[in-house]
């Protein structure tokens, strides 16, 4: 909720985002590329970079090593 862009919240706008991703071998999410946001210009890919930014994956293993790899990762904001 913290995340949930304030102008979209005021007008109760639902949204949705889809980023490109770097899942590091600890699990980090860094280097995200909004790919997608609807409806414009509400600021709902900045906010699904702040939401998968304060999240933790399990990285991809290769003959059980964790390794780097790119991800997209779809997000849905309804208004409440």
């Amino acid at each position: 909720m913290r995340a949930y862009p304030v102008e979209a919240f005021k007008q109760g706008v639902s949204g949705t985002a889809k980023l490109n991703c770097l899942i590091t071998v600890d699990g980090r999410v860094t280097d995200c590329q909004i790919l997608s946001e609807t409806p414009p210009g509400y600021g709902f890919g900045r906010a699904a970079i702040v939401v998968a930014q304060a999240s933790e994956f399990h990285p991809l293993t290769v003959d059980g090593v964790a390794t780097e790899t790119r991800v997209r990762i779809p997000m849905s904001f309804t208004a409440p």
